[in-house]
């Protein structure tokens, strides 16, 4: 899977499964203040590290507003409808194409070069719409990622193996989780620095961002596990 990581203090194509960004309102992402428009650029201690905080927010709001989806997801698999005799047979390659367009988009978005323009040096003072975007494309790999579980586990793409489905859909638990832990923990980072710079503690300029998605061995084995049976029996069938 993808791993994105880059140092916050260190100089693709779009998937019909990643949603489209949504605006966010700025002032409902703050994490320990942001400075008013009129003291961007001013030295003063009270918004030193402001940046890392805001971000923090614009992380959390982005899981926030997923709350309903992640709430279906952990709720369990719902009643599927028999599948159509007309219906298609499961796409393997695509629906694992589609699981690694969203993991690898988050390498794209957290690049080193990414980051250094969002948060180096040389970033405009008190810009934060590159920040806001930063946060907003990760928050829709990662309702993504909820959607591709939830429409497996729904039932809604037509299949004849509904069992090999749910496996599918097992396989993103692990990076969900991930996601979740990884803005919780950057959370907690930030307002650990905020607060040492601004009681004038000295210690390194920047944070790392790093966000590695994986999927858990035992639900990939019976991914495989069900792929061989449904070759088998459409082998069996004749169909192949």
């Amino acid at each position: 899977m993808a791993k994105g990581a880059a140092s916050s203090g260190d100089g693709a194509a779009s998937s019909p499964l990643v949603p489209a960004m949504a605006p966010l309102d700025e002032t409902l992402m703050v994490i320990g203040g942001i400075p008013n428009r009129g003291t961007f650029g001013v030295d003063d201690a009270r918004w030193t590290g402001w940046e890392m905080s805001f971000f923090a927010g614009a992380l959390a709001a982005q899981l926030d507003r997923c709350d309903a989806s992640y709430a279906r997801l952990i709720a369990g698999p719902v009643a599927s409808v028999p599948a159509h005799p007309d219906s298609s047979p499961i796409d393997l390659d695509a629906l694992t194409h589609a699981m690694g367009e969203l993991t690898d988009k988050v390498e794209t978005i957290l690049s080193p070069d990414r980051v250094a323009m969002v948060f180096g040096p040389d970033r405009p003072v008190g810009d934060v719409q590159p920040m806001l975007a930063v946060a907003a494309e990760l928050g829709s790999c990662y309702e993504g990622l909820l959607a591709y579980a939830i429409n497996l586990r729904s039932g809604v793409v037509p299949a004849f193996r509904l069992e090999l489905l749910q496996a599918f859909a097992d396989l993103v638990t692990l990076p969900i989780e991930q996601f979740r832990e990884f803005v919780a923990s950057f959370a907690e980072a930030a307002l650990r620095q905020t607060e040492a710079l601004r009681s004038g503690v000295d210690q390194p300029v920047g944070i790392k961002l790093t966000l590695e998605l994986s999927v858990d061995p035992a639900a990939q084995q019976r991914v495989q596990e069900l792929t061989h049976q449904v070759h088998e029996a459409l082998k069996a069938a004749g169909f192949q």
